[in-house]
């Protein structure tokens, strides 16, 4: 990706829809996330919907909704990811 040289003009707010639409178009999960005061996901791009199987708004409705898929996936495959602590 080419990288414009001259910086946006202080408070236009340019480079900010730049940002946006970047985080928008990226082929990658993108999220916030707040853990205070109230646990809750604050923006989630739209390929969750592609890679997860639920779309951003699913996650606004239900924010434990990750945990709650990580361990179903966990539990059913015995948490392959996690290694022997032996090792």
């Amino acid at each position: 990706m080419a990288m414009n040289s001259v910086a946006p003009e202080p408070g236009t707010g340019a480079g900010m829809t730049d940002i946006k639409e970047l985080v928008e178009r990226a082929p990658d999960i993108v999220f916030h996330y707040q853990l205070s005061p109230i646990p809750a996901f604050c923006y989630v791009n739209a390929a969750a919907g592609g890679i997860l199987g639920y779309s951003p708004e699913e996650h606004y409705q239900n924010p434990s909704l990750w945990l709650e898929r990580s361990w179903r996936r966990a539990t059913a495959t015995g948490f392959p990811h996690f290694g022997s602590r032996d090792a």
